[in-house]
């Protein structure tokens, strides 16, 4: 629940006594996932054009967890996979994760987007008159295969592969 800070208006009140940090995810089931943001934007450090994706993961429900690892800087990366006291593989909620992609929009990063587009829709006709509008892939579904990988103090599920939703067997 949140509520406002006591009198200040510049603080708000949140209870974190329940909040856990994301675990990894197991990277070697298929997921399926729907698109649920896709635009066009500039990339902050080159000012290129570039399509940012954002999927929501719908299956499986819940995955073995990967632990996180930490180097003497604290830098994360994944480790095995999480086990209780007694050596048990613990399992952590996939469904409602989220997914991030971006494509850069130069020709010789084009075959990623090509493979989104395939994924989504197969019978698309991408050709040399091709018009890309982001709007019309959204709410498609895919299936992804993802790879942990470790970034500052976090590890986070990328997007490795791209493939029509036909290919997820949950």
């Amino acid at each position: 629940m949140v509520t406002k800070g006591k009198g200040n208006p510049d603080e708000v009140a949140l209870d974190m006594s329940a909040v856990k940090p994301f675990e990894a995810l197991d990277e070697s089931p298929v997921y399926l996932a729907t698109v649920t943001n896709l635009d066009l934007g500039k990339a902050k450090s080159s000012n290129k054009q570039v399509s940012n994706l954002e999927l929501t993961i719908d299956g499986p429900e819940e995955v073995a967890g990967v632990e996180t690892l930490f180097d003497d800087d604290g830098k994360a990366s994944p480790g095995g996979p999480i086990v209780d006291k007694d050596g048990n593989p613990v399992t952590v909620t996939a469904k409602g994760r989220k997914l991030f992609r971006t494509f850069t929009l130069e020709e010789k990063a084009l075959p990623f987007l090509h493979e989104f587009i395939r994924a989504v829709d197969p019978n698309a006709k991408l050709d040399a008159d091709y018009i890309y509008s982001p709007k019309n892939y959204m709410g498609m579904q895919c299936a992804v295969k993802i790879k942990n990988e470790g970034y500052e103090e976090q590890v986070r599920a990328r997007v490795q592969r791209m493939l029509p939703a036909s290919a997820y067997k949950g």
